[in-house]
């Protein structure tokens, strides 16, 4: 069974206002992290941290069609801090544990919340289809992602079209 792991946009990253006194955070974080250098982006004015450039996903069973730079991006969801997402095929090396407290510190606005590129939202949604469909949310802490689990709403108006 294939799984599609998907998300509402096409570009999944962290996002700041980029500024020089943050050069020396990201030449450490990039010597830190060599995986993940490649994902710090400068453009204007903006400071990124891309997740992922795609917005689908698709793994086979056994993992046979996974690209290196999928892999990372799955490493790095592989953080699940509140044990609710247990469908992510990767996992954070010893050496990275600590890539969320510094994306963290070299992310977080003057509340303490990390934003996502576009949106301005501090979670991001992702769904994963395959033999058990489920809907996320995660966002950013020191100690790693949080995965919440979104739960479908009924409709309590929901109504048949013979009721009418």
């Amino acid at each position: 069974m294939d799984y599609i792991y998907q998300f509402d946009d096409a570009l999944i990253a962290f996002e700041t206002k980029y500024s020089i006194s943050k050069d020396e955070k990201i030449k450490k974080f990039k010597e830190n992290y060599p995986r993940f250098k490649d994902r710090i982006k400068i453009e204007g004015d903006w400071l990124w941290f891309i997740i992922s450039d795609e917005r689908e996903i698709t793994v086979e069973k056994h993992l046979n069609n996974i690209t290196d730079a999928q892999q990372i991006t799955f490493d790095f969801l592989s953080s699940d801090v509140t044990e609710d997402c247990f469908y992510i095929p990767g996992s954070i090396e010893d050496e990275d544990i600590f890539i969320y407290r510094d994306l963290m510190e070299l992310f977080s606005n003057q509340f303490g919340s990390v934003e996502f590129k576009h949106d301005g939202e501090y979670e991001c949604r992702m769904s994963i289809i395959g033999k058990d469909c489920s809907d996320f949310n995660f966002k950013l802490k020191a100690d790693g992602l949080h995965w919440e689990e979104i739960e479908e709403i009924e409709d309590e108006y929901d109504y048949d079209d013979d009721d009418y």
